[in-house]
């Protein structure tokens, strides 16, 4: 659904560059047919709302797109959006915000991520290798904060992990399942 991308008044949001660009790379990522125009629109979308780990006010609207669009996108988009989700959840403040006062910018991104749960463990064991190891750690991120989804998310990853064959996936799993006792 791009009806956020159009009721989200992007410019009233702070980024690392200019976020009015935001709305159309969303689009060109949503509609990506290649891996490179994902890559590109990708990179475009990370510029602006998590650099390096460091996060900007407009990654809460940006969450909330993501999202939306995940499950009506192209097959070589969805890892690229849910890898995007994943910075997102991991990421911190960056100074600019500390400074204007946001230090519970990474709370209200992991709020919004979070949402999504039902989609990631869809996918988790529906989906394609790639978008599966984004799911399992966004599924853990969002164990991690909410306590409540913990033992669900733990049963799904020994569920998978029985039958798993793919290595990168188990690890991935095991990890998890180490960080969430």
């Amino acid at each position: 659904m791009t009806w956020d991308i159009i009721r989200i008044p992007w410019t009233t949001y702070r980024g690392a560059e200019a976020v009015e660009r935001l709305p159309e790379a969303l689009l060109q990522l949503k509609d990506a047919s290649t891996t490179a125009e994902a890559e590109l629109a990708s990179a475009s979308i990370e510029a602006i709302v998590v650099v390096q780990g460091a996060l900007y006010e407009v990654a809460v609207p940006t969450s909330i797109c993501l999202l939306s669009m995940i499950q009506n996108t192209t097959d070589t988009a969805r890892p690229y959006m849910l890898e995007l989700l994943v910075l997102i959840a991991s990421g911190e403040p960056a100074d600019l915000e500390l400074e204007y006062g946001n230090p519970r910018l990474a709370d209200a991104c992991m709020r919004e991520v979070a949402r999504g749960a039902a989609v990631y463990a869809h996918l988790l064991e529906n989906g394609r290798a790639a978008e599966r190891l984004h799911c399992i750690d966004l599924l853990g991120l969002c164990a991690k904060r909410d306590r409540t989804v913990r033992e669900r998310v733990r049963w799904m990853f020994r569920r998978v992990l029985q039958s798993e064959r793919d290595e990168r996936i188990r690890e991935f799993l095991s990890y998890w399942l180490r960080e969430l006792v």
